[in-house]
């Protein structure tokens, strides 16, 4: 953090058990309105503590802040068929397959070798949700049946 310009962040690096993993280095420019505002930034990833992975410079060249933006601008298209997501927010990983059905992968199901399987598959249990589904209508419309039958026959019987 830099005290002199209001404490803006200018320095992160991050380590894992001692070995520097990242670091990024923040660079800013005075603003009338906003005072200090990112001009740039170079983030930086290592394998080892000195080895440099990959390393990426950003130069900022409009900043616009507290801007109305569009209700759709994050709508996602939908997603191709295929493909695999991981939904952080609710830790559920699913695949879409054709024609935008989603199907769910549940945890230890991959075995990192089956994604075609699990593209072209049910996800398990789902057979026997339908024949549930089957068994439970059936119940249902048996359990009709027979109401009707005993509302048929006392209606038949003489009163008592």
């Amino acid at each position: 953090m830099d005290p002199g310009r209001d404490f803006v962040p200018v320095r992160y690096h991050q380590y894992d058990r001692g070995s520097l993993e990242q670091t990024v280095d923040i660079t800013y420019r005075s603003d009338e309105t906003h005072k200090w505002v990112p001009a740039g930034w170079t983030n930086a990833q290592f394998h080892g503590s000195e080895h440099l992975g990959r390393s990426m410079t950003v130069k900022v060249t409009d900043v616009r802040i507290n801007v109305e933006l569009p209700a759709d601008l994050f709508d996602l298209p939908p997603l191709p068929d295929g493909t695999w997501v991981r939904n952080y927010m609710t830790d559920e990983d699913y695949i879409v397959q054709k024609g935008g059905k989603r199907r769910d992968v549940t945890p230890g199901e991959y075995d990192g070798n089956n994604y075609q399987y699990l593209l072209h598959s049910d996800p398990p249990g789902s057979r026997r949700r339908w024949l549930l589904r089957v068994l439970l209508g059936s119940v249902i419309v048996l359990a009709a049946m027979a109401f009707v039958r005993h509302v048929r026959r006392r209606s038949r019987s003489p009163s008592n």
